[in-house]
């Protein structure tokens, strides 16, 4: 070595030196020592888990650091990312193209352990679970939590618990029954000591000198198993006698305890065999979860008191609740099962109950959305107690007022919230009062915003303070609505939003795309079409519409009409599938507009000409639409009049608007006459009313297809198809729709101003 080293430079390397025996301790140290001055370089590796205070590498590393001749470097256990990492980098992918879902349930077992989770994967694929196709690696699994311990994993740990004396080994077993974190005064109460001197606080510091557990900052649980796994491979090899009688130790000692967790407990009773005594710690520990913002988990335990059995008369309340959780997370479950609910109260005469379980349901696919479904469940909820006062009626009532809000019946939706609100303070309901609150404020948003935005924040803000997640939802998506309408500071409204998801993600509620899609919006308008794009991506599934024709406007201003074309008639199929009278309405002039602009020109009119058949269903109906339909719909019903030259629109949307006196007026109106004046041919007037919709201020709600670079692209486009020539005014409109474009990658927009904006 010394030979070496003085003809260049040598590095020595150690592997797995927990595993070596003292005589080679000895020759490191030697080698050392003697060699200290050559150029050479030891790297030894070991892991740090197999040590204790008495084995040999401790001594050798306690003596080297002495006499300065090692530097220790720490590998800490790898984070969630780090895990990620190492998995893409074993199946030769990215990151971010892996399975979520795999990444979480290795990253969860593994514990950080490079080691393990290696191990994790190799079984998975060992068994056919991992498969890699051509669009990537797929999971097969069913359930990755159940995924079997390597047998690698099982004998390094089974050969570290071999060693440990026969009541120490019985503590560790007592322990992994307990839990991956516990306490050390539950163990005389589980585990019989065989003499009365035993010290299981002895037991747990030889364990930890061994790398089984580790203590832990926590006063109440000063110990945890060092690794997940090593719990499992204990927890396993226990007979089941013994393990259930272990557990049945621990419930019973936790029983005795005020502080202990319901949901602990019940598992430990289940694990014992004793499945009918857990079902009040279930329910007790279903409600906690879900008062504390985990409609998951209360879902879960809701599910499991259930299926062991109940009560006949605790069922229909149960189901209930258990609705109530699915109702953040999955509606369609959440309206079977307020059927069920229903279908139990009617066999039990309890009116109040059916009006309960019609009013879930209601909400259920007022989310979907299924309208038609939706008001039929409110008109039962409502009729099922119309003959005496009752919070149920508050409630139902105020559930109506959303629908018909919804629908355009504002002053209905108003006299209906009027009374909920009057019902809500007769039975101190806060549930009916906010919710009154906040429709009555959505009702007046057309006729006096000032005053819908206080309602609104008066129900929001009581929403907040009483805890009710699925209310106050509402309030900030309405609350941004009005916001926007009244055209405050663009930092203001994303403040707003920001508050809003943030709230969603503290208390697990998953459905809050109005708020996402606000959002996206927001930045799209900003250029940032990327940002954009993430916060759509995150959209739950259940809800795609809303992020859908924002997607395919951004896929449009990128890569042509014709790419973007099939995501826009999946959002105006969904729209014309929802059963709401309005509520997607601007999805067909969407799919107007963007048949016109791929050349469809047949289809696209055929598109219009349904939107036409649609507003001329009821007299009320064209008002209501160009109203209720927004800033998006106002944009794609002028531009697609335009693209299909059909200037009747123009009137059509100047007359359903003529009423309004919301400072977003002043865009719509500049909207409609930079259109208006290249029907008309007077392009010379066109910039001045582009210009206004570059003004600071002008970003859009929910305007799919709309601000001020999309209507220079388009008045532009259309300019030139009409052979209409563009004055020096047009200028300065091209030259900020181009700086937009060119932030957001637009190469679309690009293309059309390069080859229609010329100005001679």
């Amino acid at each position: 070595m010394r030979s070496f080293a003085r003809e260049a430079a040598t590095l020595v390397i150690l592997e797995d030196l927990h595993w070596s025996d003292e005589a080679s301790f000895e020759l490191l140290r030697y080698v050392s020592r003697e060699l200290s001055d050559e150029r050479l370089l030891v790297l030894a590796t070991y892991r740090s888990d197999e040590l204790h205070r008495r084995h040999p590498l401790t001594k050798t590393l306690a003596v080297l650091q002495r006499e300065r001749l090692v530097s220790k470097i720490e590998l800490r256990r790898l984070d969630r990312d780090g895990v990620a990492e190492l998995v893409a980098t074993t199946l030769g992918a990215l990151p971010r193209v892996m399975p979520q879902a795999l990444i979480d349930a290795i990253f969860r077992r593994c514990d950080g352990n490079p080691f393990f989770a290696e191990e994790l994967l190799r079984t998975l694929a060992d068994e056919g679970a991992l498969v890699s196709t051509d669009s990537g690696w797929t999971v097969h699994a069913t359930n990755l939590e159940s995924l079997r311990i390597p047998e690698s994993i099982v004998e390094t740990v089974r050969a570290r618990v071999e060693r440990l004396p026969d009541d120490v080994r019985r503590t560790l077993d007592a322990a992994s029954v307990i839990g991956a974190h516990f306490p050390t005064d539950l163990f005389g109460i589980v585990q019989p000591a065989a003499s009365v001197d035993v010290s299981f606080e002895g037991h747990l510091r030889e364990l930890a000198d061994v790398q089984l557990v580790r203590e832990s900052p926590s006063a109440s649980e000063p110990y945890s198993f060092r690794h997940a796994l090593t719990r499992e491979v204990v927890y396993q090899d226990l007979l089941p006698t013994e393990r259930k009688r272990l557990h049945h130790a621990v419930a019973s000692a936790l029983m005795r305890s005020r502080t202990a967790e319901p949901a602990i407990i019940a598992h430990h009773l289940m694990a014992a065999g004793l499945h009918r005594d857990s079902v009040p710690y279930l329910i007790d520990a279903a409600e906690r979860a879900q008062a504390a913002g985990a409609p998951r988990e209360a879902a879960a335990l809701y599910r499991s008191a259930l299926e062991i059995g109940l009560e006949d008369e605790q069922i229909p309340s149960t189901l209930q609740r258990l609705g109530e959780a699915y109702l953040t997370f999955d509606v369609v479950l959440a309206a079977k099962t307020a059927d069920e609910a229903r279908t139990r109260y009617e066999t039990a005469r309890d009116r109040e109950g059916v009006s309960r379980a019609h009013l879930l349901a209601s909400k259920a696919w007022r989310r979907y959305p299924d309208g038609r479904r939706a008001l039929e469940h409110a008109l039962k909820a409502l009729d099922a107690v119309s003959d005496d006062a009752s919070l149920e009626l508050g409630r139902a009532t105020a559930n109506l007022a959303d629908l018909r809000v919804i629908s355009g019946a504002w002053q209905e939706a108003a006299t209906l919230a009027d009374r909920a609100i009057s019902l809500g303070e007769r039975f101190a309901d806060p549930w009916t009062l906010s919710n009154a609150l906040i429709i009555k404020g959505r009702a007046l948003r057309f006729v006096s915003m000032e005053e819908a935005l206080t309602l609104v924040d008066r129900g929001r803000e009581l929403a907040i303070r009483d805890g009710l997640r699925d209310t106050t939802m509402p309030g900030y998506t309405i609350g941004a609505l009005i916001m926007g309408f009244l055209r405050r500071p663009l930092d203001a409204r994303r403040k707003f939003i920001d508050e809003g998801l943030d709230y969603a993600r503290r208390y697990g509620i998953e459905e809050s795309a109005h708020l996402e899609y606000m959002l996206a919006s927001i930045i799209a308008a900003t250029g940032d079409w990327d940002a954009a794009l993430a916060v759509t991506s995150t959209a739950h599934e259940s809800h795609r519409q809303y992020s859908l024709g924002l997607e395919a406007m951004i896929k449009r201003g990128r890569n042509g009409p014709a790419a973007a074309l099939p995501l826009s008639l999946e959002v105006a199929e969904f729209g014309v599938r929802s059963q709401f009278a309005w509520d997607f309405i601007w999805a067909i002039p969407q799919a107007a507009t963007a048949c016109l602009l791929a050349g469809q020109d047949e289809t696209g009119r055929a598109w219009l000409a349904r939107l036409r058949q649609r507003l001329d269903e009821d007299a009320d109906a064209r008002a209501q639409a160009i109203v209720l339909g927004g800033a998006a719909f106002i944009a794609a019903t002028i531009v697609a009049a335009l693209l299909a030259d059909e200037p009747d629109w123009i009137r059509d949307i100047e007359a359903g608007l003529a009423w309004r006196k919301d400072p977003a007026m002043d865009l719509h109106r500049a909207e409609i006459r930079a259109i208006a004046s290249i029907f008309s041919g007077n392009t010379a007037d066109t910039p001045r009313h582009l210009t206004r919709l570059f003004e600071e201020g002008s970003e859009h709600w929910g305007a799919v297809g709309s601000g001020g670079a999309w209507y220079t692209v388009i008045c532009v486009r259309e300019a030139g198809r009409r052979g209409l020539a563009l004055n020096e005014n047009w200028r300065p409109v091209i030259t900020a729709a181009r700086e937009f474009s060119e932030r957001a990658r637009a190469s679309w927009y690009l293309d059309q101003l390069t080859r229609h904006g010329v100005i001679p």
